[in-house]
């Protein structure tokens, strides 16, 4: 299954979890030199109370686990089109801001 996730863009996991439906958004991590589109790759850290993290970290191959289209509003062609851009990490992933 091929899946690509434009940078900037995010996915949503979802999963049903002692009988509730838990939905957590997840940016991936990808690499300009890793253009493989074949695997989705995310870096999520594991909480101790973190519902979906600790599912996450128990999943065998075959559990079920949704995952969304990629979402988002942030587009590299924004970084195209501006004489100046603002990057500031935030955790994993960045934001921007327009100047």
């Amino acid at each position: 299954m091929k899946f690509h996730v434009p940078v900037g863009q995010f996915v949503r996991l979802k999963a049903s979890i002692k009988g509730e439906t838990v939905v957590r958004e997840y940016t991936p991590a990808v690499s300009i030199v890793d253009s493989n589109k074949e695997h989705l790759k995310l870096m999520i850290k594991i909480y101790p109370e973190g519902k979906m993290t600790q599912y996450l970290s128990t999943i065998q191959t075959g559990d079920p686990l949704l995952i969304s289209e990629p979402a988002g509003s942030f587009c590299t062609d924004l970084v195209n089109s501006t004489k100046e851009l603002v990057l500031i990490a935030a955790g994993t992933v960045y934001s921007s801001w327009r100047v």
